[in-house]
């Protein structure tokens, strides 16, 4: 199951051999049957980045993306940027990822 939420980063993210994905952390899912996967990838500047994949539990099935529940961005509160944690009723901001090296 981690290998497949590591496998899936590489590939989806587009990242070099030479760069590093590390586990954090595996448990119990917001999503029912599923697992929340976080890990951090180490590019080549030594930046860390913190990535969350959902799978679920027959490793079949993998979410990339922000979670949203009532209003709370789950997958941003994971990574630690609590700035962009929660939406208002009347704004929406968005929370990008750059991999690219």
């Amino acid at each position: 199951m981690v290998q497949l939420a590591i496998q899936t980063v590489r590939t989806q993210a587009d990242l070099p051999e030479e760069a590093e994905i590390k586990l954090v952390e595996k448990r119990e899912s917001p999503l029912p049957d599923f697992y929340m996967v976080k890990l951090l990838v180490i590019r080549k500047d030594k930046n860390e980045v913190p990535i969350v994949v959902y799978v679920d539990r027959s490793a079949e099935k993998v979410f990339l993306g922000n979670l949203f529940i009532r209003g709370e961005n789950i997958t941003l509160k994971e990574t630690g940027d609590s700035r962009l944690s929660k939406i208002g009723s009347r704004s929406f901001e968005t929370g990008e990822i750059s991999l690219s090296y």
